[in-house]
């Protein structure tokens, strides 16, 4: 059976969470049979996230996007609210486990404004990458190969250390390259591939 996001699954029941039973809330709700019935016909575990009705719901929306992803060849797209619309690229991509996120740049994700701070714009930037892994129940330790594109290698000292704050041991493979220039004026941009 494939596995998604590490949920306990015996023959006879599906878990979520620390124990609570997911037929006790499936029963009763006609969206979660069919949810459940689909992710058993793909041989795919649930996705678990507690007990309350609220990480029910989130569970049963994760599951939907990650059985989605499997059985679509292209993937589908994750973090749409980074980016403004009509921005021609997604984000970030799943395909089947593994993750592909686009080179983000450090723009608040509200207001999609870089910042005039470099140390903040690094930061930003990779909290932006956080924030499509979250979209997918990953976090930086599911991160395999990272890239960095600089307009300046003399700030490759200041990125390494704030970079430190995020990526802990065994850290991810990665390439640091210097560029010409970025777009919209961005000092940083960084690409990632993660997989669970």
């Amino acid at each position: 059976m494939k596995k998604i996001l590490g949920v306990y699954t015996s023959p006879r029941r599906h878990w979520v969470g620390d124990g609570f039973p997911v037929r006790s809330f499936f029963s009763y709700n006609r969206q979660g049979q069919h949810l459940l019935s689909a992710i058993r016909s793909h041989g795919l575990k649930l996705v678990a996230a507690g007990r309350t009705p609220t990480a029910i719901s989130r569970a049963m929306a994760v599951s939907l996007l990650l059985l989605s992803a499997s059985s679509q060849s292209g993937g589908i797209p994750v973090g749409a609210e980074l980016v403004s619309a009509g921005t021609p690229y997604s984000p970030g991509i799943l395909s089947g486990d593994t993750l592909y996120v686009a080179a983000l740049q450090g723009t608040d994700p509200k207001t999609h404004v870089l910042s005039g701070d470099f140390g903040q714009e690094t930061r930003n930037c990779i909290e932006n990458l956080g924030r499509v892994l979250k979209d997918v129940h990953m976090n930086y330790s599911d991160v395999a190969s990272v890239q960095i594109y600089l307009d300046d290698m003399s700030q490759f000292k200041q990125v390494n250390a704030i970079y430190l704050e995020y990526f802990k041991r065994p850290l991810p493979a990665r390439t640091t390259v210097q560029v010409t220039k970025l777009s919209l004026g961005a000092h940083i941009e960084i690409s990632a591939i993660a997989h669970h």
